[in-house]
């Protein structure tokens, strides 16, 4: 009796979600006839299907339609580096590249769609060995099981409804005098009607016309039994609620790739997960739940956290990173000098290179403790020192000398600061400046630098920021944290990849003024805003994509705002 209890109640639950996320919640209360059995758990599971069943069948959630099978879909042309951009303007803008080409297109909110722009990438760079690393070979699922087309019996079962050892069981006579079985286990699913074959010495069924209201209600249990699972699967609840107490709650002001991802199965698969350091899924996710407008919404605590929490993490990244696959592998490729003829006519003012990496051995920011994050920043400071030259400023003791430099420490936002990543500040933060380059530690990852330089060589900075970043490495007698799938590895799944960002700063008096600079960027596959009479073209780090064709990316970008501007001044 309370185990019949217990089982209403979960059904009158279940059946109460189902009113509230129905669009028609005008249904009458619905009568519920019970079932007596001596076995109270398989005669509560009939009251919980026609209690949740039947009120999803009123309130017309979900509404059941018959299957139909669709028509074959052709196969579409997959594009490399596919990026799909929302810009202010709220037009949809559209970067792809194929054969040696990169193209664009603008979707407008309101007229026709125009022609996709073309403009050709640079050659490929000289080929280089690299191993080739065999992807994991999938195993194959085994097949699944087929119903017998006959059922055997010692002896015929008797018509209606009754038990048998693992469930109920329907049988009944069709018009050609045929016995039928159809039984509803008391775990897992249904299974389909079955013609009885009497065994050798059985005893005959008795042949009665059967019952219009049993065949009935055969196909009302079975539709039912789809509907609460369906209901189930769609609220999060089932059999199995433990740990969902602390489901998140989303609103319509939340944006952010968790809040599209983190639905209830996957929340009940790694609720209770944590990584070897101790970071929790709570952690993971607190950002995004206190920011609505975050656009991803999950730091990450260690390397492991992309592993641990992967029903997660992967779908995200696959979303912000232009569907980057959990079986991808990231490449890393050489400069080549062809990048800087592609612009060499443009009038640059300054191009700006921003790597971030984290120490191999030491968990990241969000959940770095304090006496690690002074470690951090004393090893940093000494291989700074070592590598390169200059001095090292921290900004709890130096901020008098700090400010005097010209140098400031930018505390970050507030979505770092709820992801945890600025605890104890100033504590064990601080600033290297050297000849060309700023260093700073503990900002958001472990080491931020940027490295200026006036001209217009993207080759010739890159190469200064690359090999300053090998001189720190030997000094610190370690490398920089880095995956095979996702990169250099960051806090932000946004930075993973190259974990780099370019910017240029370009005269463009002419692009400068136009009220759409943001959405003819795009059109080019950079980012653009503007500064006075010049404008700041960048391209941030992409999984998937090598730092050549990041820098690539960006050439082609300058190279195209440039060429508007000319044709501005010529109209």
């Amino acid at each position: 009796i309370k185990m019949a209890a217990l089982l209403r109640s979960r059904a009158l639950g279940v059946a109460r979600r189902a009113v509230r996320f129905s669009s028609s919640s005008s249904a009458q209360p619905v009568a519920t006839t019970v079932v007596e059995s001596q076995e109270p758990s398989t005669a509560m599971k009939l009251i919980a299907l026609g209690l949740v069943g039947t009120a999803a069948l009123v309130t017309g959630y979900p509404k059941y339609k018959p299957k139909v099978e669709e028509p074959a879909k052709k196969e579409t042309p997959q594009y490399d580096n596919l990026n799909i951009t929302t810009l202010e303007s709220k037009e949809i803008c559209i970067t792809w590249t194929d054969n040696g080409f990169q193209y664009s297109l603008v979707i407008p909110k309101e007229g026709a769609i125009g022609e996709p722009q073309k403009t050709p990438l640079p050659p490929p760079p000289p080929p280089k060995e690299e191993p080739v690393v065999a992807a994991p070979k999938k195993e194959e699922a085994p097949p699944a099981p087929t119903a017998p087309a006959t059922l055997s019996l010692s002896e015929a079962p008797a018509e209606g409804f009754s038990q048998y050892e693992d469930g109920w069981q329907f049988v009944w006579t069709d018009k050609s005098g045929d016995l039928w079985v159809q039984r509803f286990p008391n775990k897992g699913k249904s299974l389909p009607a079955e013609k009885y074959v009497p065994s050798q010495g059985a005893k005959p069924a008795p042949i009665t016309p059967p019952k219009k209201e049993d065949v009935d209600k055969v196909a009302l249990v079975t539709s039912l039994h789809a509907a609460v699972t369906s209901i189930e699967k769609n609220l999060g609840v089932g059999t199995n609620t433990a740990g969902m107490e602390g489901f998140p709650i989303f609103t319509k002001k939340h944006k952010s790739a968790l809040s599209r991802h983190l639905t209830a199965p996957v929340y009940a698969q790694i609720v209770n997960r944590q990584t070897p350091s101790g970071f929790t899924l709570d952690q993971l996710i607190q950002s995004g739940l206190d920011n609505p407008e975050s656009s991803v919404g999950v730091w990450a605590g260690d390397k492991e956290s992309y592993t641990v929490f992967a029903p997660l993490l992967d779908p995200i990244i696959a979303d912000i990173h232009h569907g980057y696959s959990p079986a991808a592998s990231h490449l890393h490729d050489r400069v080549s000098e062809d990048i800087d003829e592609m612009f060499n006519h443009v009038p640059v003012k300054s191009v700006t290179l921003t790597a971030s990496r984290n120490l191999s051995e030491t968990r990241l920011l969000p959940a770095i403790t304090r006496s690690q994050r002074r470690q951090v920043e004393a090893s940093l400071a000494k291989a700074l020192a070592s590598a390169e030259g200059g001095k090292y400023y921290s900004v709890a003791n130096d901020a008098a000398a700090l400010k005097a430099a010209g140098v400031d420490f930018p505390r970050g936002d507030k979505f770092a600061e709820s992801a945890g990543v600025h605890r104890d500040f100033p504590d064990a933060r601080g600033v290297f400046v050297g000849s060309n380059f700023v260093a700073y530690v503990n900002d958001e990852e472990m080491l931020r630098v940027e490295l200026t330089q006036p001209g217009n060589s993207l080759v010739q900075a890159f190469n200064k920021l690359d090999g300053l970043l090998h001189n720190v490495e030997d000094a610190l007698g370690e490398r920089f944290l880095h995956d095979s799938h996702l990169g250099y590895v960051t806090a932000s799944p946004a930075r993973l990849g190259t974990a780099l960002e370019a910017a240029v700063e370009v005269e463009l008096p002419r692009v400068a003024a136009l009220p759409d600079l943001a959405s003819r960027a795009c059109l080019l596959g950079v980012n653009a805003e503007r500064r006075g009479d010049a404008v700041v073209i960048t391209a941030g780090s992409t999984l998937g994509q090598s730092e050549r064709s990041q820098l690539a990316r960006l050439a082609v970008g300058i190279a195209g705002l440039a060429a508007l501007d000319r044709s501005l001044a010529d109209a």
